[in-house]
């Protein structure tokens, strides 16, 4: 899972089922670096805000994976589903 990669276990609680409708949103620069991930050419480091490189939690470099033609079906479903919270079952 893309937020294991980058170390944000807190935007991870909205997927846990157990949580409920508790958890707290993904956060939004982990949108805006998934959104990254998925969209710039194969290859591309992914940066931060500010520029800096993030490092993903086994210390090496993410980088974009390949382009995605389903991206729009990906970003709005969670959206609404960061906007309305988890409902399990």
């Amino acid at each position: 899972m893309f937020l294991e990669l980058i170390g944000d276990y807190e935007s991870m609680l909205l997927f846990d089922p157990f949580i409920g409708n508790g958890s707290p949103s993904v956060k939004i620069e982990s949108l805006r670096l998934y959104i990254e991930y998925k969209s710039l050419p194969v290859g591309t480091t992914l940066c931060g805000p500010n520029g800096e490189i993030v490092n993903a939690i086994d210390k090496g470099q993410p980088v974009c994976a390949f382009p995605n033609p389903f991206l729009d079906a990906y970003i709005t479903s969670a959206c609404m589903v960061s906007r309305l919270g988890y409902v399990s079952g």
